[in-house]
């Protein structure tokens, strides 16, 4: 079984000069996921847990209750093997970690556009370790892949 959804920025900034991006920060609504492979109950259920607003399963996956909202910091874009290579710090559940992915940028005369390549982070470094085999040692076949796989896309208008 694998799922798939979305998330939403509730805001963002990008500082951007001659086409080379300088520094951003964005603010991830925790509460915008949404399933896109299930219908009714079924998704209704899984966002519910994910969030955390099932009574008793509220740390399983992303509590949105107590961590309402992730960040994003840029701490850098480079080139990296003809590729470039974004990198920042990922808060989630007040635990903050470094991620670095390859990425497409263009410009227009006043929008910039940003697509990752598909990437992977290790949710258990946020401390979101339901289902983890390695956290937990009984699991059996009934356990939850640690790598959450990403595609970030951003589309920034000058203000």
């Amino acid at each position: 079984w694998s799922h798939n959804g979305t998330i939403q920025l509730a805001s963002g900034t990008v500082e951007v000069q001659d086409q080379s991006i300088e520094a951003g920060n964005f603010t991830i609504d925790m509460n915008s996921i949404v399933d896109l492979d299930l219908e009714g109950e079924s998704k209704q259920n899984l966002e519910a847990h994910l969030k955390g607003t099932v009574e008793g399963k509220e740390g399983d996956f992303f509590n949105v209750t107590e961590y309402p909202t992730a960040t994003f910091e840029l701490t850098g874009v480079s080139e990296q093997d003809g590729k470039t290579m974004v990198s920042g710090n990922l808060t989630m559940k007040d635990q903050t970690h470094n991620v670095t992915f390859p990425a497409s940028v263009s410009f227009n005369e006043n929008t910039m556009s940003l697509q990752s390549e598909t990437f992977a982070i290790d949710r258990t470094k946020w401390g979101v370790n339901y289902g983890s085999k390695s956290v937990f040692d009984n699991l059996g076949d009934k356990f939850i892949n640690d790598e959450i796989e990403l595609t970030i896309e951003l589309h920034a208008s000058k203000s």
